[in-house]
C-alpha cells in the first residue's frame, strides 16, 4: 500500500512539474517588473489588464508587493513556471469592489506617498489614467484621474466603479486599510479566478502574444522635482 502512495504522489508531482513548464505563449518583448515599487511597467500593465478583463471590471490596481523583486521576464517563448516565479502569491484569488472616485483618490494618494522612492504600496493600474505632481506635499498629489476618457470628480461619493485586485490588497495589504462604507464592504466579491489563471486567460485573449508598453497611466505633471 505504502508503495502505492509513494507512486501515486510521484506522477502527481511529474504532472504539476509538466503543467508548470507547459508555454503559455510568447512576449514581443521584455516583461520588465523590477521597478514595480516605483514607477509603470510594461509587465505590470500586462498583469493589470489581465485582471481587469478576466474579472470584468472597470479598473484593476496592483500592488507592488504583488510581484518578486526580480519580476523579469525575456523577450520569447513564457511559460507558466516563468510567470510563477514572478509573483509573490500567484494563486491568490482576484476580488472586486465598487469604489468611488474619492476612495480611488485615496488609493492613489498611498501609492505616491513616497514617490519616486520604491515602496510596497505603489500601485499597478490598469482602466484609468492618473496625474500627479511630485513637488506637492504626499496628501495632496493627485490631480486627476480618468475613467474611460472622462475625468473624474474626485469629490464624488456617490459614483462607484468597479474594481479588481488581489485578495490580499481588498485585506489591508502594504497597509492599504480604508474606513469603508458598509456598501462598499457589501460589494465585496471573491472572484474563481487567481492571479495566474488571469495572465494565461490573457494570453488566449491575445492569441498566445503579447506585446505591452508603458503608456502613460501613471504621469507625473512635475517629474523635474522627482529628480
Amino acid at each position: 500500500m505504502t508503495r502505492w502512495i509513494v507512486f501515486i504522489i510521484g506522477i502527481m508531482l511529474l504532472v504539476t512539474a509538466a503543467a508548470h513548464a507547459a508555454e503559455l505563449g510568447k512576449t514581443q518583448v521584455a516583461l520588465e517588473g523590477q521597478k514595480v515599487s516605483s514607477e509603470e511597467t510594461n509587465f505590470g500593465n500586462l498583469v493589470t489588464d489581465a485582471i481587469r478583463d478576466a474579472s470584468g471590471a472597470d479598473i484593476a490596481i496592483v500592488h507592488a508587493m504583488a510581484f518578486r523583486a526580480s519580476a523579469l521576464i525575456d523577450k520569447g517563448a513564457v511559460s507558466d513556471q516563468a510567470l510563477r516565479s514572478t509573483l509573490a502569491s500567484p494563486t491568490s484569488k482576484i476580488v472586486t469592489l465598487k469604489l468611488t472616485p474619492a476612495l480611488l483618490r485615496t488609493l492613489m494618494q498611498r501609492s505616491l506617498t513616497k514617490y519616486p522612492d520604491p515602496t510596497p504600496a505603489f500601485l499597478q493600474v490598469s482602466g484609468m489614467q492618473v496625474t500627479f505632481d511630485s513637488a506637492q506635499p504626499s496628501a495632496m498629489r493627485v490631480k486627476s484621474i480618468s475613467v474611460g476618457g472622462k475625468s473624474l470628480d474626485l469629490s464624488d461619493t456617490k459614483t462607484t466603479f468597479l474594481v479588481a485586485m488581489p485578495r490580499e490588497l481588498a485585506f489591508g495589504a502594504a497597509g492599504y486599510v480604508l474606513d469603508f462604507t458598509d456598501d462598499i464592504k457589501g460589494s465585496l466579491q471573491v472572484t474563481d479566478i487567481n492571479m495566474i489563471q488571469a495572465i494565461s486567460q490573457e494570453f488566449q485573449r491575445l492569441k498566445g502574444t503579447v506585446n505591452p508598453a508603458v503608456e502613460g497611466r501613471l504621469k507625473d505633471v512635475n517629474p523635474k522635482a522627482a529628480k
